[in-house]
């Protein structure tokens, strides 16, 4: 797997995905990664370097596409040739492409909001977009609520709406009252907001993407996996109960041998 990573690249190699192949946008490639398991991918300022990371990881050039900010692919040669014989298009040896538009502003805009992935940082909220779709709403609060501090999640609720404040409505700032705690409100605030954030784009693209910074920031357990070591936490505990309460019994009937004495023993 690749770290994820704020950065934003000219090119992506996908080794192993949906879809292998280079990916000249955030946005593709993670559709191609996300939930594929062992997946195998990295990012590059240039396409040579792209191309070596490929052919290294065993992929030949004759079967790699390259694939644009709508997912349309075309074969590696035939990418190559367009940027070598495309008048309007200039390759320095960087490989950064500068195209001389001659078209209006709003065609420029469209073609700049397809091509530039738009990231932010948030560990937890990565964790949420990731499962959101696949697990229970409990088990993802319950994982968060286990693993992040009162302070994480208050910042990943004010992220959420700076991020998507014109889709979202007013943030609420919390107060304790009754059972639940400030935190477990603002996590079922985070929940509740991203349920809106999924019915309003619910093609699967979402404009912002949350990525992680730190890895380490990230729960290694899937929404789920907590109750059931919760579960086995407290079977643990009982078993120790009740030897405990037996051990008495075992020390009176020392020696005896009833029945009920070995029962007991």
């Amino acid at each position: 797997m690749s770290v994820f990573s704020n950065e934003q690249f000219k090119y992506y190699g996908v080794a192993i995905g949906k879809k292998p192949g280079i990916y000249k946008t955030w946005g593709q490639t993670y559709k191609q990664v996300n939930k594929f398991p062992e997946n195998v991918y990295k990012g590059y300022h240039t396409l040579n370097e792209c191309l070596e990371f490929m052919t290294d990881d065993g992929i030949s050039k004759d079967t790699i596409q390259v694939f644009d900010g709508r997912g349309k692919g075309m074969p590696l040669s035939q990418y190559m040739q367009s940027l070598e014989s495309t008048d309007n298009v200039s390759v320095a040896e960087n490989d950064v492409v500068h195209k001389d538009w001659s078209g209006s502003d709003d065609d420029r805009n469209v073609e700049q909001a397809s091509e530039t992935p738009k990231l932010a940082v948030s560990e937890l909220l990565t964790y949420v977009f990731h499962h959101m779709r696949s697990h229970p709403v409990d088990s993802i609060k319950s994982v968060l609520l286990d693993f992040y501090c009162p302070e994480a999640i208050r910042d990943a609720k004010s992220t959420l709406w700076d991020t998507y404040s014109s889709d979202l409505p007013s943030i609420t700032r919390r107060v304790a009252r009754g059972h639940k705690s400030v935190h477990e409100k603002d996590v079922n605030d985070i929940m509740d907001n991203i349920k809106l954030l999924d019915a309003k784009y619910c093609d699967n693209v979402f404009p912002v993407t949350f990525v992680a910074a730190d890895l380490n920031n990230l729960p290694d357990v899937k929404p789920g996996e907590t109750e059931t070591l919760s579960l086995l936490d407290r079977v643990n505990r009982l078993e120790r109960q009740m030897a405990k309460v037996c051990q008495p019994y075992k020390q009176t009937y020392a020696g005896v041998t009833s029945p009920l004495a070995h029962k007991i023993a």
